[in-house]
């Protein structure tokens, strides 16, 4: 099998990944690999930030969230222009409509009254990062509401539970 030299699908902390940009980075480097993207979910606020690297190849992408026939999907886009005015813009709705979904959402686990979610310590939490269920159920399990991301899905977040959006 020949040796993987590109990874074209990474997340950030501008999304759901568990690394910052830059230790992305180191990470990639570390890897050996000459060529990775970062595709954050509708967001190109890891792209951006990323210092100037020499021993792998940046290609900009993005992972934009969708809908086909009633169904989310996700398509990647690479060599995208992170400056083009009206991406931004698009991507700045989209981050506004996902942090009042998820505020929403934590409204109503809130109102289900088994526990309590600080909007500002949530906010604080999140910075600039992805408000999405996945990092709302990392905090979760931070604040010991639940053992692990698996619960909060089964118990909170999921398919099928009051909180769904």
């Amino acid at each position: 099998m020949p040796d993987i030299v590109a990874d074209l699908h990474l997340h950030s902390t501008f999304s759901d990944g568990l690394y910052a940009p830059d230790a992305l980075v180191d990470l990639v480097v570390s890897k050996g690999l000459k060529a990775f993207s970062i595709t954050d979910h509708d967001s190109v606020q890891g792209v951006a930030s990323i210092k100037p690297c020499t021993k792998a190849t940046l290609i900009p992408g993005i992972e934009l969230t969708s809908t086909l026939e009633g169904k989310e999907v996700h398509l990647l886009g690479y060599y995208i222009n992170i400056e083009e005015p009206e991406l931004i813009e698009t991507l700045s709705l989209i981050a506004h409509r996902r942090e009042k979904r998820l505020m929403d959402i934590v409204d109503k686990l809130n109102n289900a009254g088994n526990f309590f979610l600080d909007k500002d310590e949530l906010a604080h939490e999140f910075g600039t990062g992805s408000y999405n269920r996945l990092n709302l159920a990392r905090f979760m399990v931070k604040k010991g509401i639940a053992q692990s991301i698996e619960r909060v899905f089964a118990n909170y977040l999921g398919d099928g539970t009051d909180a769904y959006e």
